[in-house]
């Protein structure tokens, strides 16, 4: 879908949390994210658990999970943008070598 002609109501970069744990079917997030490249689609999927009822996981389109948006911003996401829009990119994947992988996004919502 075309968002161009879609009015923009809000527009930033975030980090993806939880990049150092497994997903459940045992997938390594880390693995992930190194085959990952800034400019990819990213998709936000509710993920709720008891701990974290509103928690939205981060995935890439083949449907495998970076991570997740952090607690308040998934608040935010469920509250005031339910039927909004999204487009969301990799801005930017940090670390490797020796350090862990990290994933920054880019967000922007358009109007309902």
């Amino acid at each position: 879908m075309d968002m161009q002609f879609y009015d923009v109501v809000s527009d930033f970069h975030t980090k993806v949390v939880g990049v150092t744990f497994k997903n459940d079917d045992g997938t390594d997030r880390q693995k992930i994210i190194s085959g990952c490249v800034p400019g990819q689609d990213i998709i936000f999927r509710p993920t709720p658990t008891k701990k974290y009822p509103e928690a939205i996981g981060v995935f890439n389109t083949k449907g495998k999970q970076l991570g997740n948006v952090n607690a308040e911003l998934a608040s935010d996401l469920i509250h005031k943008y339910p039927n909004n829009k999204m487009k969301v990119t990799i801005s930017d994947i940090t670390g490797g070598g020796d350090k862990n992988y990290g994933c920054n996004l880019h967000v922007v919502i358009y109007k309902a």
